[in-house]
């Protein structure tokens, strides 16, 4: 847990420059197809994966991020939440449970009368070692694996893309909608136009 404390800092202070494009444009097309659809919903994915984790988490740490996550994914899929707010509540949080376990870690807190109960509770290692630790270095992990990507040119692009074809979904939907609605009057026009005739020449 300490190590995956520091190496966040360590790559948060620390600019890593890296070409995706070139290794990318070698790819088979097949291939670039699937890396695009995982880059381009890798938030929806990642949050998928953070919230079957956290329940596998039997603490009240655990139960209030899992129903956090929850709320903040449901917000951001049907509600237009900001994607970056959600992730930056998600690592707040982490960054709240990590700090609880290295504070438990100080030698002046023993899993004694009243602090045992919270550790039960909370699952903090104190001087030992914490049962779910590693599940929330993985879900540290995950968060600081979609910042990275992201933060990416090709997310941006291929966010971009999805966008036009979804605008472009919506726009041919509209045109469908008005030309049946145009059709429907012409046929209406149409069969009037003959009932009237029919009456014409039923008069004469």
């Amino acid at each position: 847990m300490v190590t995956a404390f520091m190496l966040t800092f360590y790559l948060q202070f620390r600019e890593l420059a890296m070409n995706y494009n070139a290794g990318f444009d070698d790819l088979p097309d097949f291939l670039k197809g699937v890396i695009k659809f995982i880059v381009s919903n890798i938030f929806e994915i990642i949050e998928a994966i953070a919230i079957a984790i956290s329940i596998f988490i039997p603490t009240f740490d655990g139960l209030f991020f899992t129903i956090l996550i929850s709320i903040l994914f449901y917000m951001t899929l049907l509600h237009d939440f900001d994607n970056h707010k959600t992730i930056s509540i998600h690592l707040w949080g982490l960054f709240l449970v990590i700090a609880g376990r290295l504070l438990s870690r100080i030698p002046y807190f023993i899993p004694k009368s009243t602090a045992a109960y919270v550790q039960q509770a909370f699952g903090l290692p104190f001087r030992g070692n914490s049962s779910t630790e590693y599940l929330w270095i993985i879900l540290f992990a995950l968060e600081s694996l979609v910042i990275h990507i992201m933060e990416t040119p090709m997310f941006q692009e291929c966010r971009k893309d999805s966008i036009q074809r979804l605008a472009y979904r919506f726009i041919r939907v509209r045109q469908l909608k008005v030309l049946n609605r145009i059709n429907q009057k012409v046929v209406d026009s149409i069969q009037h136009a003959k009932i009237e005739q029919i009456f014409r020449l039923a008069d004469q």
